[in-house]
């Protein structure tokens, strides 16, 4: 006596819609079939393939976006300890008297972490 077993994989369960669309073909006529004939079974086997398809093409994508997502995500981290190396400086706020007043230096800006920071173009978001 014949079981019928559930399938595991996915080969598994295309190579049983393959065999079910054959055996539609050879008997469909013979037994009176009225649903599911071959047409109906290969166009849903149709179907499975195509989503199982476009399902492998979005997890390349998850892929590639989370390799991306790492890139970003080092290249934020590398950009704050640059930063924290770098402090932005400003002027005190407090008065100084004119007799003690030295050369305040210029404060440390975007164009003084831009010259400081690498190039990297291939990896800007923006």
């Amino acid at each position: 006596m014949a079981t019928n077993t559930i399938p595991k994989t996915y080969a598994d369960v295309v190579a049983l819609a393959e065999d079910a669309a054959d055996g539609a073909s050879a008997y469909q006529t013979a037994v009176g079939l009225k649903q599911k004939l071959e047409a109906a079974i290969r166009a849903d086997l149709a179907a499975l393939t195509g989503a199982e398809a476009t399902a492998a093409s979005s997890r390349t994508a998850k892929a590639t976006a989370a390799a991306a997502n790492q890139v970003a995500d080092s290249n934020g981290k590398a950009f704050i300890a640059r930063f924290i190396q770098f402090p932005l400086q400003f002027p005190s706020r407090r008065r100084i008297p004119p007799s003690r007043n030295k050369r305040v230096p210029p404060p440390r800006g975007r164009v003084y972490l831009l010259e400081h920071l690498p190039e990297n173009p291939g990896r800007e978001k923006c």
